[in-house]
């Protein structure tokens, strides 16, 4: 009796989505002092390339769904190899 394929997806994703985000938070808490780098003034353009890159990875998971009948996760691949949308332009644009 094996571990049912929407619990292993879903403790799968919560262990990228939540426990390894909170390890990183802690983690910079504790080297906070430790580490010091100037911020620049200007943060226009920083706020640009972020909100880009998170259209681009909800528009490459949302493609992978669509076209892949999948998730972006490796021990759950997306069933059909995808190179529609924006996969037609990048390989890889969630990285």
């Amino acid at each position: 009796m094996g571990i049912n394929p929407k619990f292993g997806k879903f403790l799968y994703g919560s262990i990228f989505m939540l426990i390894l985000p909170g390890i990183f938070i802690l983690w910079a808490s504790f080297t906070n002092s430790k580490i010091t780098l100037d911020i620049p003034e200007f943060m226009g353009f920083q706020y640009m390339i972020l909100i880009l890159g998170i259209l681009l990875m909800i528009a490459s998971f949302l493609n992978l769904q669509k076209y892949g009948n999948g998730l972006p996760m490796n021990i759950y691949p997306p069933e059909k190899f995808v190179d529609l949308g924006v996969y037609r332009y990048l390989s890889h644009p969630i990285y």
